[in-house]
């Protein structure tokens, strides 16, 4: 849910820089490792990309998005000058000081907070009188340009064409370095192969920009994309060339043999590199790779005909891919999803600033909760025969949901299914041979009261000539790794138990040792380890950690399994490694990357808050007796006083089953106001979000916006208990269920604990929601009345009434939380008689908000208001 969304018009812009990239190289915003050859709009779209993780819109970039420092008069006022104090009077000041902050540390220690095992960040919170010394504050320009950004290396491996073995596996991975395009080996550093000498291609005498590359394997071709235009959160549509590397010869993937490139959705590589599958105007071809050649699947594609890819809420909810199309190891069959959005109803989105006299109108194909759905088909084209045939469709009701399509051998195919309601899954696997599909198992999620979530793919094990998975499976409320030996298989070996979550399918198996590698919160759900178990099951064989106990860390996998790229993103100053699995058995062994050495020095320069990470107790309990606990990260201001009273910014995005909190190194807006407005934040995930089982799920169920105002207020009054809050300067904001998050809160709390909020491109209503989503959680409006009516529309407007001020802020064009949201949420305001609040409207902008300065616009705004409210400014408005 809630992504930040492309604009359809949106250029990306190249930067001169080294950046290692994936199999498919995505030349548009590359990830620098040396900061010293960035652009400042490359570090821009790194740093807005990088805010998505705490506000909830997930995807927003900008352009020239530089801030004006207009926060240094205010910061400055909030210390004033420096007086010359008489010696004995300092002495008896400096006395009483220490005593008062000996008691004000030892009230907050002893608080009703239970400290997580954790070690604070880097700051400046310990050392009074900073600013005074030059350290100066960390604003929202800081933020904007990348100051404290720790840029990275990317190892998206180039996938292999057919099984990789292991030992045979030499990490070969594509990168852009400078203007060129090269393909280098993680096993041999002396290798390393030009395969373009800059980001053109020149055909029929026009030079087009590169925007993606995707080489073959064994590096005799590769797929070139230009001109890209982004449509959804996934999808764009760009000009692609198949590129023979020997020769250079290029030739356009499209239908037509003539006339000038075309336009088309993606190009795709086969299993084993034979052919490449890509889709025009919504129906599917397949091209030769050595001839050229090229064959129609399908012919009956239209706007509501759809083959090959998903429609609107299938990229958004299900597949989150701009493909709907998977080939068999041995490139005989091409599986594809067959979408008809005939029945599903439209909403206009409006263009007013690109359009002439008379605004644009895009109708857009969205289903709604207890509206007509998307009517899918799995379908099997046979290469051999020309032929395709439909798989049989499951017993889950005509408009099922297809969450997963993978061949888990060349002759079965496993499909994860589900009803529209997400409430039951079937995984069925189809047997190519005999043309039967079987149900190997069903996750009833009625009986639970629980859902299914999106469905990550299965990694694939081959043992003994035979090729197996290994796959998430929910046990006693938690998901776990389970190793099903074959894809007909029933029954699993569980290879991980007990009262703690597996946050994601394990990414990387290495068949030297038999051991899958996999994240595993081993001190607490805000710190994520690598992890390694044995597939045997053997109970001698236990979990093994792979990195320190200090850290939170993500990593990714070359496709044999040999080298694992890890990456400690915190909570200190992050670093890289590569792990050679034949050679290491823990990241103290591997190969350590380059990583930004200017970042302690510029933390110097800077006067930075410091971070605390809680698990907050309420006052429930969970079914076996223990207290319910909330993940809280706090950040304390640069000279923080438990003697003084700050200003209180509670952050969250909340989502049911999200998990956004972990003790990373990031410096964004919650930081940047913290340094810069002299505030504590709070970054709270209350009940119904992820990574502690399906029972603190489960309270989102049926009711997503009950228990989330009421945790975050708990929270923010068990702080204010602590006294060093100005009761007074109390606000919250969120973006995207955040911002839906926070009008719940300003609806419940009426003014009581929080006194202002902040609510960008919220839901006010689930109604209005896509159906996938929202029918996942809340069911049928039908079936749940009492909590689409009642639990979770925003609609008492005596507490909005209590409050001192609020914000609401939107884009007109905004496909995924559509401006109607806030238009009835207007009108309720003017029923009600309400004017303490102010609205920003950003024309033509999407749910990321960037349109003709929109990001720029988004924060300032946000930053500026805020600054307003803890000034004072709206208490006699």
């Amino acid at each position: 849910m809630f992504s930040g969304l492309k604009a359809k018009d949106q250029s990306y812009e190249l930067v001169d820089n080294p950046a290692n990239l994936g199999p498919d190289i995505e030349l548009s915003a590359p990830g620098p490792s040396d900061p010293d050859d960035m652009s400042t709009t490359s570090i821009v779209l790194e740093r807005i990309n990088a805010a998505a993780d705490q506000t909830g819109a997930e995807d927003f970039r900008t352009r020239n998005a530089e801030f004006l420092d207009s926060d240094r008069e205010y910061i400055n006022n909030l210390y004033g000058k420096q007086r010359v104090v008489p010696r004995k009077y300092l002495i008896w000041t400096v006395a009483v000081f220490a005593v008062l902050w000996a008691m004000s540390l030892f009230a907050y220690l002893s608080g009703p907070l239970n400290h997580d095992d954790f070690k604070p960040t880097n700051g400046t919170s310990v050392k009074p009188g900073a600013h005074l010394k030059g350290l100066k504050p960390y604003t929202m320009s800081d933020y904007l340009v990348g100051a404290l950004f720790p840029y990275g290396s990317s190892y998206d491996f180039v996938p292999p064409q057919g099984h990789l073995d292991t030992n045979d596996d030499e990490g070969l991975h594509s990168m852009l370095l400078r203007n060129s395009i090269v393909v280098r080996k993680v096993a041999n550093d002396t290798f390393e192969l030009i395969l373009l000498e800059d980001r053109f291609v020149l055909h029929n005498g026009v030079l087009y920009y590169l925007s993606t590359v995707a080489p073959l394997y064994d590096l005799s071709k590769m797929i070139l994309g230009s001109s890209k235009i982004p449509m959804w959160r996934h999808s764009s549509n760009a000009k692609y060339f198949l590129m023979d590397i020997a020769s250079k010869k290029v030739t356009p993937i499209q239908y037509q043999k003539e006339g000038d490139p075309r336009e088309i959705s993606f190009a795709k590589w086969s299993s084993l590199g034979k052919y490449i599958s890509f889709v025009q105007d919504n129906n599917i071809y397949i091209m030769d790779a050595t001839t050229g050649e090229v064959t129609p699947v399908t012919s009956d594609g239209t706007l509501n005909i759809i083959n090959g890819k998903p429609d609107w809420v299938y990229e958004e909810e299900v597949l989150a891919q701009e493909s709907a199309l998977w080939w068999s190891p041995d490139d005989t069959t091409l599986t594809f999803l067959k979408t008809n959005d005939t029945n599903v109803p439209i909403y206009d989105l409006d263009y007013y600033i690109r359009a002439g006299q008379y605004p644009e109108h895009l109708p857009l194909k969205y289903p709604k909760p207890g509206y007509s759905n998307p009517i899918v088909s799995v379908l099997n084209y046979d290469l051999a025969s020309g032929k395709s045939s439909a798989v049989s469709a499951p017993d889950l009701g005509e408009d099922f949901v297809v969450y997963s399509v993978q061949w888990i051998d060349a002759q079965h195919l496993m499909l994860k299914q589900t009803d529209r309601t997400s409430s039951t899954m079937m995984v069925r696997v189809y047997d190519a041979a005999t043309h039967q599909t079987t149900t190997t198992r069903t996750f009833d999620g009625v009986e639970k009261r629980t859902w299914t979530e999106k469905a990550e793919p299965v990694l694939l094990v081959p043992r003994h000539n035979v090729t197996g998975y290994v796959d998430l499976v929910i046990v006693d409320d938690f998901p776990h790794l389970a190793y099903f030996p074959n894809a007909t298989a029933t029954q699993p070996v569980m290879l991980t138990s007990g009262k703690w979550e597996v946050p994601e399918n394990a990414f990387a198996y290495d068949s030297t040792t038999q051991l899958v590698y996999f994240k595993s919160p081993k001190n607490g759900v805000m710190e994520l380890k690598i992890a390694s178990v044995n597939v045997t099951g053997d109970a001698s064989q236990s979990v093994v950690y792979v990195t320190p106990d200090e850290g939170h860390y993500s990593a990714s996998a070359s496709h044999g399994g040999r080298f694992l790229h890890a990456k400690n993103e915190g909570p200190d100053v992050p670093h890289e490694y590569v792990m050679d699995t034949l050679l290491h058995a823990s990241l103290k062994e591997a190969k350590a990357l380059p990583s930004r050495t200017d970042l302690l020095p510029r933390m110097k320069e800077f006067a930075l808050p410091t971070k605390n990470y809680y698990e907050v107790e309420l006052d429930e309990t969970m079914s076996d007796g223990s207290p319910v606990t909330l993940s809280v990260m706090e950040i304390l201001p640069p000279n923080f006083d438990a003697s003084k009273k700050y200003p209180l910014l509670a952050s969250y995005y909340a989502g049911p089953g999200s998990k956004n909190l972990f003790k990373k190194f990031e410096y964004g807006f919650n930081e940047a106001v913290s340094s810069s407005m002299d505030a504590v934040v709070l970054y709270i995930e209350p009940r119904g979000t992820g990574a502690k089982g399906y029972e603190f799920r489960r309270f989102a169920y049926d009711r997503i916006g009950h228990y989330e105002p009421r945790d975050i207020t708990t929270v923010a009054q068990k702080w204010i208990a602590k006294g060093f809050i100005d009761v007074s300067k109390t606000a919250c904001w969120g973006w995207s269920y955040g911002g839906f998050t926070t009008l719940k809160v300003l609806e419940y709390d009426g003014g009581r604990t929080f006194k202002y909020g902040m609510a960008v491109a919220p839901v006010t209503d689930w109604r209005f929601y896509d159906s996938i989503y929202t029918e996942r959680y809340m069911h049928l409006p039908i079936d749940n009345q009492v909590g689409y009516l009642d639990v979770s529309v925003v609609k008492n407007m005596t507490g909005f009434a209590n409050v001192t001020r609020f914000l609401v802020m939107h884009g007109t064009a905004d496909d995924n939380v559509h401006l109607q949201n806030t238009m009835v949420l207007l009108d309720k305001f003017d029923t009600a008689g309400l004017d303490n609040y102010d609205m920003h409207v950003f024309p033509d902008s999407n749910h990321s908000i960037y349109f003709h300065n929109g990001q720029k616009m988004v924060w300032e705004r946000l930053t500026h208001w805020l600054t307003q409210a803890f000034g004072g400014k709206f208490e006699t408005f």
